[in-house]
């Protein structure tokens, strides 16, 4: 699981227990890459499932191929519609 929120976002402490209580990996990276090249993220550390703002998701590259994502939980602030609708 991408935890993609600061570490001092509150959630993020839920986010870290519950993927280590499902016996999942916690997966983690420089801030600055997630916005510089987030699907390269997501497809280097074999990622599966995330956790991230609607912002930071539409930073993801255009065209990029997600090869093992299959789950995104998107909070810590409004969502726009566009991004609802995909």
């Amino acid at each position: 699981v991408l935890i993609a929120s600061a570490s001092t976002f509150d959630p993020s402490i839920g986010d870290t227990f519950a993927t280590w209580a499902a016996g999942a990996l916690v997966a983690v990276a420089p801030r600055m890459l997630f916005f510089a090249s987030l699907g390269w993220v997501i497809n280097q550390l074999e990622i599966t499932h995330a956790t991230c703002t609607p912002s930071l998701w539409q930073s993801l590259e255009a065209g990029v191929t997600l090869e093992r994502f299959t789950t995104l939980c998107m909070g810590g602030e409004r969502c726009p519609q566009p991004l609802v609708d995909v």
